[in-house]
């Protein structure tokens, strides 16, 4: 990698739509070397994919911050328990944390209604490992 292939990458993260002739235009090589580049870089997996961020808001959903504390959990249970979230419908982010939260996690909604019908779900699937939640 060069610092050509750099800044296609830097441009391609600002805006993995840009056409090719105002990329290649801006990292100053032809629309042919800038494809070629792309589909090296996507070959070698440097480039894993292309993805789009959706404005949920404009969908008519809200965004919630939950943080879990769960406690004599196994790690086995904790991993089935993240393998969960990241495979529930309306979990958007998730992490394991160290610290006061075990796990910090986005959920959308279309109210708070819907929230709490989440929350409730998620919560029945921890069983007795959960100490506290917000």
């Amino acid at each position: 990698m060069d610092k050509k292939d750099e800044k296609i990458l830097t441009e391609l993260t600002l805006n993995s739509r840009i056409p090719l002739n105002q990329l290649a235009k801006k990292v100053g090589i032809s629309r042919e070397v800038a494809t070629y580049r792309i589909n090296k870089m996507i070959k070698e997996k440097i480039i894993l994919g292309f993805y789009s961020v959706i404005d949920v808001e404009a969908l008519g959903f809200s965004r919630y911050g939950c943080f879990f504390q769960l406690k004599g959990v196994s790690q086995e249970k904790e991993k089935q328990f993240i393998d969960y979230l990241l495979k529930h419908d309306f979990v958007t982010y998730m992490s394991p944390v160290i610290g006061k939260w075990n796990v910090v996690f986005d959920v959308f909604t279309r109210d708070k209604k819907h929230l709490q019908k989440i929350i409730k779900e998620i919560v029945n699937k921890l069983e007795n490992y959960l100490e506290k939640y917000s």
